[in-house]
């Protein structure tokens, strides 16, 4: 029998690809080849200083460089298929996580204490950065979030890539197909909710925590939280109706008969969210009087002596 071949509809890689081209749709740039990064840092000064690179990075900073272009050159040759591409230095571009270039927020107050490294600057709709490349032993600036290309500060002039679009609506699609979620009649109203949430924080992601790049868990994690902030929503909609229609000596919701009967039974009760049996007993492990049980409190067996280590009489 042929084996069954199975489909991939999302992956990381492709999620992070459009997530980083919609994001450069919101970025000032000198040329496309610079959109390109070949590694993140959060310090720009390391940079210029070697001694701080090496107490910071705990490598020498030759030795980084080097390892930066043979990851280059690895990757010119397998995706774009370049055979012995030569990569210097100045090659390389350096994405920075910074808030510099973004301006300050005017009504930010100037007693109020600063505790995340985004207060007191302009609201903005994904981490800010930078990108940089070497100027001889000096580095350059050749691109800036959140600007346009005449260089103003703007946080609206992007957009979400129509491939990014499609990808929000298959995972919202398969995490309302689950079995736990699939038989709610107010699921259009989850979708979009959770397609809302996507479309504005779908762009947070970032790409400089872990090397091991998840944007997947990241935006499932967005779905579900959005699914059950509904779920919570419609069930303080529904308890309120139930209690109006008790009140007034009418019947409530089936779900609210329910759990009056079962409340109100002899045979059951709640307790810690479960049923249980009133009157049955808790499984206890069985008591040894020595103290000496094994597994599954079965009283151990001692080993009995071997004829040959009997002693001999």
């Amino acid at each position: 029998m042929a084996k069954r071949s199975t489909t991939n509809y999302l992956n990381n890689k492709d999620l992070v690809k459009e997530i980083h081209k919609s994001k450069m749709t919101y970025c000032y740039y000198e040329d496309p080849k610079f959109t390109d990064y070949d590694t993140i840092i959060d310090n720009p000064e390391i940079l210029t200083n070697r001694d701080l690179f090496k107490k910071t990075m705990f490598v020498d900073f030759d030795s980084w460089i080097e390892s930066l272009i043979e990851t280059r050159e690895k990757r010119l040759v397998k995706e774009y298929g370049e055979t012995d591409p030569v990569v210097t230095k100045d090659d390389l571009v350096i994405r920075i996580m910074s808030f510099d270039h973004i301006p300050l927020d005017p009504n930010w107050p100037d007693d109020k204490m600063k505790k995340k490294l985004s207060d007191g600057y302009m609201k903005v709709n994904f981490p800010p950065f930078i990108h940089v490349i070497f100027d001889g032993d000096d580095v350059r600036t050749v691109l800036k979030s959140h600007h346009t290309q005449d260089g103003q500060f703007s946080t609206d002039h992007g957009r979400t890539t129509a491939k990014l679009g499609k990808m929000y609506y298959l995972l919202v699609e398969k995490i309302g197909q689950k079995s736990n979620w699939r038989n709610y009649s107010y699921l259009d109203d989850m979708k979009s909710s959770a397609l809302l949430q996507l479309s504005m924080v779908g762009l947070q992601f970032n790409e400089s925590r872990g090397t091991m790049l998840n944007p997947f868990a990241f935006l499932t994690t967005c779905v579900y939280n959005t699914f059950k902030r509904v779920l919570n929503t419609e069930k303080k909609d529904r308890d309120l109706r139930d209690d109006l229609l008790e009140n007034s000596g009418q019947a409530p919701s089936m779900s609210r008969q329910i759990t009056n009967e079962l409340e109100t039974s002899d045979q059951w009760h709640i307790s810690n969210g479960h049923f249980r049996e009133k009157n049955k007993p808790r499984r206890m492990m069985p008591q040894v009087a020595d103290g000496k049980k094994g597994m599954f409190g079965k009283v151990k067996k001692e080993a009995e002596p071997n004829e040959s280590e009997t002693p001999s009489k």
